[in-house]
């Protein structure tokens, strides 16, 4: 299934299982050094009961990437990135919606981690209805600590 996101030129498409090599490359240009996920890695991850994801697509262009995990009730955000050159624009909010409106029918929880000095991302969560509810010291391979944020359903 493909969602138009409004007043974007942007659609919202769920990932093919063979989409390791175009997810590796948008990952490479969304991170920094050994937070950059490679091919073999997304292939692996999307090989996985339980693993989704939407990209973001401007054109033919994979501009945007949401993965996540589902076991026992909850999902886990994997990782979201939106290409440098095309953030701002609210890409990573339509992805994360999109994803949080199949949470919402199931009645399921959301878990993710956010790098604490990542306020951007800390701000997009919680304006989706995120609240802290702990933290991961030294999680990030830099050493960087990580915010624990979760979602329910109302």
């Amino acid at each position: 299934m493909s969602r138009a996101v409004t007043g974007l030129d942007v659609d919202i498409v769920p990932f093919e299982r063979d989409a390791s090599s175009c997810l590796a490359k948008l990952h490479k240009d969304c991170f920094l050094g050994e937070e950059q996920w490679s091919e073999e890695a997304f292939a692996q991850l999307l090989s996985m009961n339980g693993t989704s994801g939407w990209g973001a697509y401007m054109g033919e262009a994979l501009i945007g990437l949401l993965l996540v995990h589902y076991v026992a009730g909850e999902y886990e955000v994997l990782t979201l990135g939106v290409h440098p050159q095309r953030r701002g624009r609210g890409i990573g909010r339509a992805l994360m919606v999109e994803f949080m409106a199949q949470v919402l029918l199931e009645n399921a929880v959301i878990f993710l981690e956010v790098k604490v000095t990542n306020n951007r991302a800390f701000h997009l969560y919680s304006s989706l209805g995120f609240t802290q509810v702990g933290s991961r010291k030294r999680y990030y391979p830099d050493g960087e600590d990580a915010r624990v944020l979760r979602f329910s359903s109302p």
